[in-house]
């Protein structure tokens, strides 16, 4: 059974609203425990000076739960890591999230350390993440978020579909995706 993302409030035992395309079912969830480390090789993509004690510690700050915990210190809360995996339990997808303060709207969600690999199924991982995120930003009363990339992503970001909705800005060191929420009627 594949796990959504852990809300406040919600099991994070719950099923997931899978994305079902290509053929593979792929799920959303809060990463804690083992599954932070079954996420360090991907992490390794977005930092490759990353060694395990620096991923647990920063996991960890993050309020996931270390590997070999017994149960949880704290209930989830407006930070964390998430991880896209499919029906078998591979990771696909990453990034870390904590919620921040916002001229526009207040409060907005800020996503870093984004990666997304797959080279069957293409974008698909990708786009449950975004999807993911889009129900994360709302569950924490966020109307924005913000998607921060480094250079070496921008480009194999450029004209994705996965993106469509987010808005440009930032500058030579790091591109900002922005995305205002719509509120629900």
């Amino acid at each position: 059974m594949l796990k959504d993302y852990a809300r406040p409030g919600r099991d994070p035992r719950a099923p997931s609203q899978p994305a079902n395309e290509g053929g593979r079912d792929y799920g959303v969830r809060r990463l804690t425990g083992e599954a932070v480390m079954q996420a360090f090789p991907l992490a390794r993509l977005a930092a490759g000076h990353l060694t395990l004690p620096a991923w647990l510690r920063f996991a960890e700050a993050l309020g996931a739960e270390p590997p070999g915990a017994k149960k949880p210190r704290k209930p989830p809360g407006s930070e964390g890591l998430l991880g896209v995996e499919d029906s078998r339990g591979y990771l696909y997808a990453l990034c870390s999230f904590s919620v921040a303060p916002d001229l526009r709207t207040g409060r907005r969600l800020d996503v870093d350390n984004l990666v997304a690999l797959d080279l069957i199924d293409g974008d698909i991982p990708a786009q449950a993440l975004i999807g993911a995120l889009d129900r994360l930003a709302r569950d924490l009363d966020c109307p924005a978020y913000v998607v921060h990339l480094p250079p070496a992503a921008q480009a194999a970001a450029a004209g994705r579909r996965f993106l469509t909705g987010l808005s440009s800005g930032g500058g030579q060191e790091q591109t900002c995706l922005y995305r205002a929420l719509q509120t629900p009627e």
